[in-house]
């Protein structure tokens, strides 16, 4: 007997930020196994629907419902935290519902595996969440016993994050989940002591909120409320949702069955967050990615996964709702182990300090103004590129930019769009060694990495595609930069000798491809 259908929802709205978003999570549902359908709830007012593009509607299933941030008609206030519960709201009044399962995630998460109710202990009157901690701070301190009956207390549970509901639970919850975030939202004084309307403040667990304000997760107090209240128990895991900084990436049970990445999380030096995106626009079919981070050590593996998932997620929308271009369209690999970094500065000033090149610390925060190599002369190119201005401010972007801008050569182990379509394994199940080899998906599995670089070489007629080094901008490197790049890699002098001989590879073979008049390179 197998695993019974859940319709899994998330909660959007009619904005950019959203979109990209709603791509991870529509696409991590289909690669998880996760069974049933899936729909976002989708929070749009009147303008924000008119002005909304047909291929973010396209992109899957979805329900839109009044934005309760624009304002929430019931009180005025503008505030994301009344979508979550006016989302249900509305769903489970409008639409017959066939399944007996609900997930309800946000946008901000990725399926890993697929999860089964039945399993975990959902049944009536039982919801199954997640063990949000820093509520019990509101429960333990009588925050509950100011908004529900005495008698009902003893069921207000510290859940969040995601909930597994039987539908006919939701549909009982769903409005009072919607009155008790607006109580809780509208009323601080039952938890702030203004003008002594408690004898003490209450503690929300919400250690941004200043005084006199309503904490950002009231949404989750208007759930623990709401089900409380309607005499519905909730029962908390420990593990099932971790955040994307999280150490462990074991595959389920024994890891995550889903990723938050609500916050920040690392890569030795590489730094991943959903803030550096907001204005980026998938829909304009730009066919940007998010830097992938190299081969992460075992307890930054989770970020990595979120990155190579997220990125995967972007393949999959291009190439199937955008269209096609002349070039076949290319996507990063889920692993870069390579010993050459990114062409791009990661510092800024680069400029004025390029006579310092052969200094570790110069080279090291200016790579891409001391090797010339094709790429982006600004830390934050790549946000300004997703978030259009390539197309608003091309003189600066495609000067400074040229990586983020599409103006330079796609690095040699990205792989093909079909390749990432056809991924048939959820590729939070893979370990890290095995997210290398599907990486290299495109080329002979059986051949080590050097082989293939050979064979893209002899492809090329000589010119030896080494990723981010484009070979229509790098030169012969100087004494100055031989000296650099021995003092960036410290006593590692054969990795820093196999860049220099590449790079003087690749710029004879490009002037030798120069004189012969040779096409260049394809570009993505």
């Amino acid at each position: 007997m197998g695993m019974a259908e859940v319709h899994t929802v998330f909660c959007a709205e009619c904005t950019t930020y959203f979109d990209w978003k709603s791509a991870g999570m529509f696409y991590t549902h289909r690669i998880s196994g996760m069974p049933g359908p899936i729909t976002r709830l989708l929070a749009c007012s009147a303008e924000q629907l008119r002005v909304y593009p047909p291929r973010g509607m396209e992109m899957g299933p979805t329900f839109v419902h009044p934005n309760y941030a624009n304002p929430n008609p019931h009180n005025g206030e503008a505030s994301g935290s009344y979508n979550k519960p006016a989302a249900v709201m509305h769903w489970t009044r409008e639409v017959r519902i066939a399944e007996t399962y609900v997930l309800f995630v946000d946008a901000d998460m990725l399926l890993r595996a697929p999860i089964d109710p039945v399993a975990l202990g959902v049944r009536k009157g039982m919801v199954v969440s997640e063990h949000v901690r820093y509520l019990e701070q509101g429960i333990r301190h009588g925050l509950v016993e100011n908004f529900i009956p005495k008698s009902q207390v003893h069921l207000a549970r510290a859940a969040g994050w995601y909930h597994l509901f039987h539908v006919e639970d939701l549909t009982q919850i769903a409005p009072r989940w919607l009155y008790y975030t607006e109580r809780m939202r509208m009323n601080p004084q039952l938890y702030w002591r203004i003008n002594g309307s408690i004898p003490r403040d209450i503690p929300t667990g919400d250690d941004y909120v200043k005084f006199g304000e309503a904490p950002w997760i009231s949404e989750m107090y208007g759930y623990m409320f709401a089900a409380a209240e309607q005499g519905i128990d909730t029962t908390l895991k420990e593990g099932m949702v971790e955040y994307a900084d999280a150490t462990s990436a074991r595959p389920p049970p024994l890891g995550p069955s889903i990723i938050h990445y609500g916050l920040h999380c690392h890569v030795n030096e590489y730094h991943f967050t959903k803030y550096d995106y907001v204005d980026f626009d998938i829909n304009s079919c730009g066919r940007f990615f998010f830097r992938a981070p190299q081969t992460p050590r075992p307890s930054q593996q989770l970020c990595a996964e979120t990155v190579y998932l997220l990125n995967d997620a972007l393949c999959d929308f291009y190439a199937r709702h955008c269209p096609a271009e002349k070039e076949e369209l290319m996507c990063p690999p889920h692993a870069d182990d390579s010993n050459i970094r990114e062409c791009s500065n990661t510092g800024e000033e680069c400029e004025a300090r390029s006579g310092q090149c052969s200094t570790a610390a110069v080279l090291l925060e200016c790579y891409q103004t001391c090797t010339h190599c094709c790429g982006d002369g600004h830390p934050r190119c790549r946000q300004w590129a997703m978030a259009g201005e390539c197309g608003k401010n091309p003189s600066f972007m495609q000067h400074t930019c040229r990586r983020s801008c599409r103006q330079c050569d796609a690095p040699s182990n990205w792989v093909k769009a079909t390749s990432i379509a056809a991924r048939s394994e959820p590729a939070g199940l893979a370990s890290p060694t095995r997210g290398k080899r599907r990486a290299g998906r495109a080329a002979n599995k059986t051949s080590s990495r050097v082989g293939r670089r050979e064979r893209s070489r002899d492809a090329q007629g000589g010119a030896y595609d080494s990723g981010d080094l484009s070979a229509s901008s790098l030169v012969e490197p100087s004494s100055a930069l031989r000296q650099g790049l021995m003092a960036l890699w410290g006593g590692s002098v054969s990795i820093a000798a196999l860049l220099l001989a590449r790079m003087a590879s690749r710029s004879r073979a490009c002037r030798k491809a120069q004189r012969a008049n040779l096409p260049p390179l394809t570009s993505i």
